[in-house]
């Protein structure tokens, strides 16, 4: 009877003790597994659709190489606004969607630095120490050397080399490549303009020419370049070789004495980097580049779009001969004034940079991100398209039209116009190229009269980064005004 007794009360002791111990138990697995599927979601959530291919390393780099533009905006429709490719190594993570773009310029966990340091290393001998330590303060230096406020005295300097170029500039045949052309008048322009007359790059005919001829090749395969090994490319690394060494003449010339009776830029690099360092031609170099590889190319296709659209070309004629009509030929030049009254001229030239602008640009993910429940691995590139954004109908009405009335009610500031970047690392010389793209055409249309002899060129594919050239010639015939 007493052990019965006892069996009874053990066994109920027993079981209310295992009832709280489950109960704990409960707790204790189901806080971890939240715990668990919280971080999950924030760090390791929905894995983004991607595209490879059967060599994991190689991924979908042929199929991309072949037209990355085109490839881009396919993935987009197949896999939706948040999409991988794997690339040569690299795994491209692009985003589509105007609302996500903060991330992209503005996250502590993305980093332009650590995207174009290794490109900038090879593109221009520029050490990954010297880079970290110098990149930042020589942006904003460039950026107030290159400030609109700056860019009232630099209008007239440019606009004086261009009337001085364009005089004396000689056509070769009847029938000139238009895109030749803006070459040889805005090379000389803009270098003058920054470097002064004496720079090593214009002395003589046969150095400008023998410039030229150096700096296409450098331009033409600059992508390459940043990728590939020395050793398959010997005739860029000889531009290469050839514009450093240039630079560097350049710079040791101007750094004790300045282009104007104000800082120059060869001033604002001796400012951040020192007497003392060895490589301040490395970085003059890559300005320079940065200066003339893009607004030539605009400046070329704002003059196509112009030239055969009648309508436009008549009516930027009426502004432009208003603006100009008492110059004179023998001190003709431009003021920031001008160019303010020029107001369609400006709407024509950021339709342009609507339409010709860089296929990609990126950021270095180094902390997870999330975008749309997809979380973007540290290591990953992020990547915006401005060229597929400023296609984006929900953001430009006809976006495939060469409208510059949109930009009546359009601002450089909206957020869907990408084409100078944005966030911290946003390109400090956009005012310089902007103000250089519209002095060149205006000065060129109202010097010359132009007649197409061509239709209009479709833009080359081959390259994601920078303005795209023209895939072929666009002739035009010319005659002096």
């Amino acid at each position: 009877m007493m052990y019965d007794t006892w069996r009874e009360i053990l066994r109920g002791f027993n079981t209310a003790q295992c009832s709280v111990l489950d109960a704990r138990t409960f707790l204790v697995v189901l806080t971890s597994l939240l715990t668990v599927f919280y971080f999950k979601k924030k760090y390791n959530g929905r894995p983004v659709p991607s595209r490879g291919g059967w060599i994991p390393w190689l991924g979908c780099a042929i199929q991309f190489g072949k037209g990355p533009l085109q490839y881009i905006g396919k993935m987009r429709d197949e896999l939706g606004p948040v999409f991988s490719l794997k690339v040569a190594g690299e795994n491209l993570t692009f985003i589509s969607d105007v609302e996500d773009f903060h991330h992209f310029f503005h996250s502590k966990s993305t980093s332009f630095q650590m995207a174009v340091q290794q490109p900038v290393q090879k593109l221009g001998c520029v050490s990954e120490e010297l880079f970290f330590r110098a990149h930042t303060k020589l942006h904003d230096q460039v950026k107030s050397f290159l400030s609109p406020r700056n860019i009232k005295d630099l209008t007239s300097t440019l606009s004086q080399q261009l009337n001085k170029t364009m005089n004396e500039y000689t056509f070769s045949s009847d029938n000139e490549d238009l895109m030749n052309t803006v070459q040889h008048i805005m090379y000389k322009s803009i270098l003058n303009t920054l470097w002064g007359d004496n720079n090593p790059f214009t002395t003589s005919h046969a150095t400008y020419e023998d410039f030229i001829k150096k700096f296409k090749k450098f331009d033409g395969d600059f992508e390459y370049g940043a990728k590939l090994p020395s050793m398959l490319l010997p005739k860029w690394i000889a531009a290469r070789s050839y514009l450093l060494n240039r630079m560097k003449i350049t710079v040791n010339m101007l750094k004790d004495q300045s282009v104007t009776s104000k800082q120059s830029l060869t001033d604002a690099l001796w400012e951040v980097m020192g007497s003392k360092e060895k490589n301040v031609h490395g970085f003059a170099m890559l300005l320079m580049f940065a200066s003339l590889a893009n607004a030539i190319p605009a400046s070329c296709w704002t003059l196509i779009f112009v030239l055969t659209n009648k309508p436009i070309f008549e009516r930027l004629m009426t502004e432009i001969n208003d603006v100009l009509k008492d110059k004179t030929a023998e001190d003709f030049y431009l003021t920031d004034e001008d160019l303010q009254k020029m107001k369609y001229l400006r709407y024509c030239v950021y339709e342009t940079l609507r339409l010709r602008c860089e296929g990609a640009i990126a950021r270095r993910v180094i902390n997870p991100i999330n975008i749309k429940g997809y979380t973007i691995p540290a290591g990953h590139m992020l990547m915006i398209s401005p060229y597929w954004i400023h296609r984006d109908p929900r953001y430009f009405d006809n976006p495939h039209v060469f409208n510059p009335d949109r930009w009546e009610h359009l601002s450089l500031d909206m957020k869907a116009f990408v084409a100078f970047g944005g966030g911290r690392y946003m390109c400090p010389g956009r005012w310089f190229g902007i103000m250089g793209m519209q002095s060149f055409v205006a000065m060129f249309l109202y010097k010359f009269k132009c007649t197409a002899l061509s239709q209009p060129p479709k833009p080359s594919t081959k390259h994601i980064i920078g303005v795209q050239h023209p895939e072929s010639q666009f002739l035009i015939s010319y005659d002096r005004r």
